[in-house]
């Protein structure tokens, strides 16, 4: 990957976002912080624009994730991957002023979420 998207990770279980960092380095890509709040998220975004964001809803701090993305992407349109342990917490409907947008269950597997953040980047 000649060069690799910058992407921020946005999840509150520490084990989880490590092991997101890892597999995303493995396969090239460069990722620029690991933050657990919604509030956190929306700071870094504004000053650092990441070129992607992977977003859990639920997060620590005031506001979840699906809030925080609605603050990002009033000055910003990086695209947006949320991660879910529950993808029937969110309907198309919560999302529809964030599109585009995509869900994605924590439970896929690795080359699913390659294949995400390659349609995330190429809209």
């Amino acid at each position: 990957m000649k060069n690799p998207p910058k992407i921020l990770i946005v999840e509150d279980e520490s084990i989880i976002a490590v092991g997101i960092k890892m597999i995303l380095q493995e396969h090239g890509y460069k990722v620029v912080s690991i933050l657990s709040s919604g509030e956190e998220a929306v700071d870094f975004s504004i000053k650092k624009t990441p070129d992607i964001i992977l977003m859990d809803i639920k997060l620590k701090g005031q506001i979840d994730g699906i809030e925080a993305s609605f603050r990002i992407r009033r000055q910003s349109d990086v695209p947006i991957i949320f991660l879910t342990g529950n993808s029937k917490l969110v309907t198309e409907n919560d999302l529809s002023a964030l599109k585009p947008c995509w869900i994605f269950p924590k439970l896929n597997p690795d080359w699913k979420l390659f294949e995400t953040i390659d349609k995330a980047l190429h809209i």
